[in-house]
């Protein structure tokens, strides 16, 4: 199961952001994994999931493109 929640930028140094959820709780993010064209005050969604779910979704993806490339062929 994915857990998904909303979030504001509050804050952005040259390291990292922080994220203000919609609980109130902040959540530092690191520069490098937030979308280039993000700025302070912007909404953004953070997810979580299990290395598992990941595993599996990875794997569902693969397998979606790569039968739309031989469906294309």
């Amino acid at each position: 199961m994915q857990h998904t929640q909303k979030a504001t930028i509050a804050q952005i140094t040259t390291e990292a952001a922080v994220l203000k959820l919609t609980s109130g709780a902040t959540l530092p993010w690191p520069i490098k994994e937030l979308p280039s064209e993000v700025k302070v005050g912007d909404t953004v969604f953070v997810s979580l999931r299990s290395e598992a779910k990941a595993a599996d979704d990875e794997q569902a993806e693969a397998r979606r493109l790569l039968n739309e490339i031989l469906q294309s062929e």
